[in-house]
C-alpha cells in the first residue's frame, strides 16, 4: 500500500511544464483518457495541506472509482512513468539503458551485427562518462556476441574483453567503497551532535584508516577522485581544520574543471560541491574566484525544473554571502528583497541543512552589521536550532555573543545577566572563547555593572585599543574580526578597525 503523502508530495514536486506531460501522456496511453485517476490526480494537486478523509468522502470516492487505494498507486506509478519519459531522453545513463535494450532486442532477433554496432557506439559513450556499470553490462552483451559474430581471432577477443570485464569489477567495487565510506562520514557530519561521542569519533577515525583512504584514487575513475577529498573535507571539518577543508574542496573544483564534460553529466553533485566550496571559502574570507563559479551555475543547464529552481536560489544566496563577503551591504538589501519571499514558503526545504543554516548565518550577520538587532536576535536563535547538524562549528560561541550584543545595544539590560550566565555555562560545556569573544564577553559584564556614562565609554576605548592589538595577533578568525570591527566602529562613529 502507497504511504499516505507520498502521491501529496510526488504531485506537488512537480512542475507546470512536467504535469502537462503527464496530462498528455495519460490521453495517450489510456482507453478513456484516465479520468478516473486524472480526476484524483487534479484533486490532490488543489490541496494545500493532504487531507486524506476528503478523498475518501462517500460523495467524493465515486469520482476516482471504486478502489481508492488502487487509483492512487496506478496514479503513483503512471506519473513516474512520465516523469521517465519526460526526463530520459537529458539524462547520459538513461540514453545508455535505451540502447542496451535496443542492442538486446536486435540480438533476440539474430541480428548479431546490428546489436554490435549500437553497444560499440554506447561503449563509446560510456567510457567518456565514466558510466561504469553500464559500461559493465556492455562489455557482458559483447561477451555473450563472441560465440554468434564470425570474427578473425575470437579466443583472443573473449579473453581481452573477459580482462576488460574483470577491470570493470576491481573499479565498481572501489567506487563502492568510497561511496560506502562516505555514506557514514555524512551520516556522522549530519545526524550526530557536537562535539562527537567516542563512538562517532571511532567510527571517523576507522574510515579514515581504510586501506582505500591511503593514497588519492588516480586512474580509477573521477567519482571515486571526489569521494576521496569529500571525506577529507568532512574530517577536516568535523575538528574544525577549516583552512584544510577549504583546501580539498579546491583540489574537487580543479578536478571537476579537468573533466568538465563529465562534471556537465553529473552535475549535481558538481553544484553541491561548487557550492559547498564557495560556503566554505566565504564563510573563511578566504580569497577566490567566487564571482566566475556564480557565473558558472548561473548558466550550467539543468536536468530538471526544480533543479533550475534550486540552482537559481542558490545563485541568489551566494551573490548575497559574497556581498556580504565585500561588505557590499546595499547590494545585500536590493537581494533581500528577493530571498525574503522565499523563507516563508516551502521552497526553502529544497535546500539542504548546510545550505540553509548558512543562509541563515548570512542574514545574521547582515542584519546585525545594519543593527537590526531584533531580525539579528531571531536568525541567530535559527542559527542555533539547528547547531546539532554540526555545521559551522566555529561560529556556535560567537552566535551567541552576538546575541549578547544585540541585546546590549537594545538595552535588554534585564535580559543580559541571565544571557550572560547562559553562555558561561555554554562555554563550560563546549570549550572556550578565542581571544577576541573573551574580551568582547569581558567588556558586556564591566558594562553592567559600569556607575555612570563615563566610566562606560572609558570601557569602549579600552575595548577599540585591546581589539585592535587582538585582531593583529589573531588573523585567523576574518570573519569574527569583520563583524566585531563594524560593530565597533558604528559605536565610535570611525572607520572599520579592519
Amino acid at each position: 500500500m502507497l504511504p499516505s503523502s507520498d502521491l501529496f508530495d510526488l504531485i506537488h514536486s512537480m512542475s507546470k511544464a512536467e504535469k502537462r506531460h503527464f496530462k498528455i501522456y495519460v490521453a495517450r496511453n489510456s482507453r478513456n483518457g484516465g479520468s478516473n485517476y486524472l480526476r484524483l490526480f487534479d484533486a490532490i494537486d488543489k490541496q494545500k495541506t493532504y487531507n486524506e478523509e476528503k478523498l475518501y468522502d462517500k460523495t467524493e470516492t465515486t469520482k476516482y472509482g471504486k478502489r481508492l487505494a488502487a487509483t492512487k498507486l496506478f496514479l503513483y506509478r503512471s506519473i513516474l512513468k512520465s516523469l521517465r519519459q519526460s526526463h530520459g531522453s537529458k539524462l547520459v545513463k538513461a540514453r545508455l539503458e535505451d540502447m542496451l535494450t535496443e542492442a538486446e532486442v536486435l540480438f533476440n532477433k539474430s541480428l548479431y551485427k546490428q546489436s554490435k554496432k549500437i553497444l560499440i557506439k554506447a561503449k563509446k559513450i560510456a567510457n567518456s562518462y565514466e558510466a561504469w556499470n553500464v559500461l559493465y553490462k556492455i562489455v557482458q552483451q559483447e561477451i555473450n556476441l563472441t560465440a554468434y559474430l564470425a570474427t578473425k581471432k575470437p579466443l583472443q577477443e573473449l579473453k581481452a574483453l573477459q580482462d576488460e570485464s574483470g577491470r570493470l569489477a576491481d573499479i565498481i567495487r572501489q567506487e563502492m567503497s568510497y561511496t560506502n565510506l562516505l555514506g557514514h562520514a555524512n551520516i556522522i557530519q549530519r545526524r550526530y551532535k557536537r562535539p562527537m561521542e567516542a563512538q562517532q569519533e571511532d567510527v571517523m577515525e576507522t574510515t579514515m584508516k581504510s586501506p582505500v583512504m591511503i593514497n588519492e584514487p588516480i586512474g580509477i575513475g573521477l567519482k571515486s577522485r571526489i569521494a576521496y577529498h569529500q571525506l577529507h573535507s568532512i574530517y577536516h571539518e568535523l575538528h574544525g581544520q577549516h583552512p584544510q577543508a577549504f583546501q580539498t574542496l579546491e583540489e574537487i573544483n580543479g578536478i571537476w574543471k579537468e573533466h568538465s564534460k563529465i562534471a556537465e553529466a553529473q552535475r549535481e553533485d558538481f553544484v553541491r560541491t561548487t557550492v559547498k566550496l564557495m560556503i566554505s571559502g566565504l564563510h573563511s574570507h578566504k580569497q577566490y574566484n567566487y564571482t566566475g563559479l556564480i557565473e558558472l551555475l548561473k548558466v550550467l543547464p539543468a536536468t530538471v525544473p526544480q533543479e533550475g529552481e534550486k540552482r537559481e536560489m542558490l545563485v541568489l544566496i551566494l551573490k548575497f554571502g559574497y556581498s556580504l563577503h565585500t561588505n557590499g551591504l546595499k547590494y545585500c538589501a536590493t537581494l533581500l528583497t528577493q530571498i525574503q519571499p522565499l523563507l516563508d514558503t516551502a521552497k526553502i526545504d529544497v535546500l539542504t541543512h548546510y545550505q540553509r543554516i548558512y543562509l541563515y548565518h548570512q542574514l545574521a550577520i547582515y542584519y546585525f552589521l545594519i543593527q537590526d538587532f531584533d531580525n539579528a536576535v531571531d536568525r541567530l536563535n535559527k542559527v542555533q536550532d539547528e547547531e546539532k547538524y554540526g555545521f559551522f562549528i566555529s561560529f556556535r560561541h560567537f552566535s551567541r555573543l552576538m546575541q549578547l550584543i544585540a541585546h546590549h545595544e537594545q538595552g535588554n539590560y534585564s535580559l543580559l545577566e541571565s544571557r550572560l550566565r547562559s553562555i558561561e555555562h555554554y562555554i563550560k560545556a563546549e570549550g572556550d572563547l578565542e581571544e577576541p569573544e573573551r574580551i568582547v564577553l569581558k567588556y558586556i559584564k564591566d558594562t553592567l555593572r559600569a556607575k555612570n556614562q563615563k566610566e562606560e565609554e572609558k570601557l569602549l576605548a579600552s575595548l577599540q585599543k585591546t581589539v585592535r592589538n587582538t585582531i593583529e595577533k589573531h588573523p585567523e578568525s576574518p570573519l569574527k574580526n569583520s563583524i566585531l570591527s563594524h560593530w565597533l566602529s558604528s559605536k565610535i562613529g570611525a572607520a572599520p578597525l579592519i
